[in-house]
C-alpha cells in the first residue's frame, strides 16, 4: 500500500482537528457539544495509523527512524504529563499514562518486530 505524503499530512491535520475538538468539548464545554466525543475518538486511530505507516517505510530501521521517534514520544510524553495530571488524568491522576506513552509502546513493539524480521532475513 502506498499513500502519498499529502494524504498523510491531511490525515495528521484531521487527527489534530478532531483531537482539539475532543479536548475543547471535555475541558471547555463540559461534554456539551453533541457528537464531539464520538468524532474525537477517531483521532487516536488516525495518529496510530500515520505512525505505523511512517515506521513501515523502507529503510526506517536502518535510518534510525525508530530511535528518533521513540525519543520524541518519550520526551513529549514527559512534557505533557504535568498538564495531563493537572487536568485530571484519566482514572487516578497520572495513571494510565498519557497517549504519547501509548504511541511509544506501539513504536517499541513495531521496532522489535522489525528488528526480529531483519535478523531472520540476515540468517
Amino acid at each position: 500500500m502506498v499513500i502519498s505524503n499529502g494524504t498523510l499530512e491531511a490525515l495528521k491535520w484531521l487527527g489534530l482537528v478532531l483531537m482539539t475538538l475532543d479536548h475543547a468539548n471535555k475541558y471547555v464545554f463540559a461534554h456539551g457539544l453533541p457528537g464531539a466525543f464520538e468524532l474525537g475518538r477517531l483521532a487516536m486511530p488516525i495518529f496510530g495509523f500515520v505512525l505505523a505507516y511512517n515506521l513501515a517505510r523502507p529503510g526506517a530501521l536502518t535510518s534510525g527512524a525508530y530511535a528518533r521517534t521513540m525519543k520524541r514520544l518519550a520526551l513529549y510524553g514527559v512534557a505533557a504529563t504535568p498538564f495531563f495530571i493537572g487536568l485530571g488524568g484519566l482514572l487516578s491522576g497520572w495513571w494510565p499514562l498519557n497517549i504519547m506513552f501509548t504511541l511509544l509502546v506501539a513504536a517499541g513493539v513495531l521496532y522489535l518486530g522489525s528488528a526480529h524480521e531483519t535478523e531472520k532475513i540476515v540468517r
